[in-house]
């Protein structure tokens, strides 16, 4: 009897695995604009963001011969739910076609886990397993 009612409590568990999945948006844009786009990825859910500063690939000799000058990057890595990658990249690519010198490069990366439901619950903004309550 015992081993029956183990059996019912295994089976009544939830899953460690969610379906709500994880990805990193990487996105590439003019310095001066990395507040705008920051603000945009954040209004989806988007709770952790990290901004690196970077240079453009154009080789100091090409800059001389050519007169043009680098202009500073900003790199932001934003942590996103799946779900949202679509919506996501067709609006950044709106702006990067619509504003001035708003253009860049946005890209995403999956996330194959995360350890720990504390944290898979702020990435993911599910306010439900920050809290320490569970679903259902």
């Amino acid at each position: 009897m015992k081993e029956k009612d183990t059996e019912i409590k295994r089976s009544a568990r939830k899953p460690l695995v969610s379906e709500d999945k994880l990805s990193v948006l990487v996105t590439i844009v003019n310095r001066r604009k990395a507040d705008f786009y920051t603000d945009i990825i954040q209004s989806y859910d988007a709770n952790l963001q990290m901004l690196v500063a970077g240079e453009g690939t154009l080789k100091i000799l090409s800059q001389d011969l050519l007169n043009l000058v680098s202009i500073p990057k900003t790199i932001i890595f934003s942590v996103i739910q799946k779900k949202q990658e679509e919506k996501i990249l067709v609006t950044l690519e709106d702006k990067f076609n619509s504003i001035k010198d708003g253009e860049g490069i946005a890209f995403t990366i999956p996330m194959s886990s995360v350890i720990g439901k504390l944290v898979y619950g702020f990435l993911s903004n599910q306010q439900n397993l920050i809290g320490g309550q569970q679903n259902g």
